[in-house]
């Protein structure tokens, strides 16, 4: 019987499936093979370039990848995940770093709307000299090392942006080009959980322009997620606030907890309502004394 006899080059062949995916059209769903170049969605250990200034959907299923890389050649993507479920993956299989916002001008954006954005591999946000907006307003943002606004020449922004998301994630190094945004809901605001964050020329800003809910101290960044260690190893050199109706409101960075905190006083208006309700109550008792 005649045997058939597999050489070590073939095998290789076989073995290595990776490629790099091209996203080609103005606007496109990711699942789709019509998306890509070559006709084959990127999956394990592959790398999905978004080379086009259009829309990228990535929606309902869940998908994994090796790497991401957008906004390349002074292209300007946008990269929408979970507005109806699903996730995206990356660092599985053979990979490398993801580069979001690797063009040299222009404004990339990442939109986390639902689902789940989780990368197991290192994250460049704000990649070249260009400029990336990463921005979070639902689903579970999960990132295993992310620097953010650290490369020459650009500028990067993490917004979190309402009370609906979830983010952690282990190392996170801002830059002099890099932001850490807050921009409260109605309710409320999502914090950031990660092992530890090093930002000592970046900066932080806070938005209650819009926020309507509760006064007190609020833990906006805990910088000691495994709770091992000093972990918010700089502060912020650059710390924005505004406050909107609550006028005297307050940031604090504390290296001895690892927290970021925002104390929320009361509105004026607050303030007079209750000195009117104190002024009432001290009148009712002159009158029964």
């Amino acid at each position: 019987m005649k045997k058939t006899l597999l050489y070590p080059t073939v095998l290789l062949a076989m073995a290595s499936t990776s490629f790099a995916a091209n996203f080609t059209g103005t606007n496109g769903n990711w699942n789709s093979t019509a998306t890509w170049s070559g006709g084959v969605v990127p999956g394990s250990g592959d790398a999905a370039f978004i080379r086009a200034a259009g829309n990228v959907f990535q929606n309902a299923q869940d998908r994994d990848v090796g790497r991401i890389a957008m906004g390349i050649d002074a292209i300007t993507p946008t990269l929408n995940i979970g507005a109806n479920g699903g996730s995206i993956t990356t660092g599985v299989g053979t990979t490398t770093q993801n580069n979001f916002g690797q063009n040299s001008s222009g404004t990339s954006r990442f939109n986390l709307l639902g689902g789940a954005f989780t990368a197991t591999n290192v994250s460049i946000i704000g990649a070249s000299t260009g400029n990336m907006e990463f921005n979070v307003s639902a689903g579970a943002l999960t990132l295993a090392v992310a620097n953010i606004g650290t490369s020459a020449g650009g500028t990067a922004s993490l917004n979190v942006i309402g009370d609906s998301a979830t983010l952690q994630g282990n190392g996170f190094t801002f830059g002099a080009g890099g932001t850490l945004n807050f921009e409260f809901g109605a309710t409320g605001f999502s914090a950031l959980n990660v092992t530890y964050l090093s930002a000592s020329a970046a900066t932080l800003a806070v938005d209650l322009s819009n926020y309507t809910g509760a006064t007190g101290t609020f833990t906006i960044v805990d910088a000691d997620r495994d709770n091992v260690g000093q972990e918010l190893v700089s502060v912020f050199g650059t710390v924005n606030l505004t406050e909107g109706a609550y006028a005297g409101s307050f940031i604090t960075q504390d290296q001895t907890t690892d927290l970021i905190t925002l104390t929320v006083v009361p509105e004026p208006g607050t303030y007079a309502l209750l000195g009117g309700i104190f002024a009432l109550s001290y009148v009712m008792l002159r009158r029964r004394s």
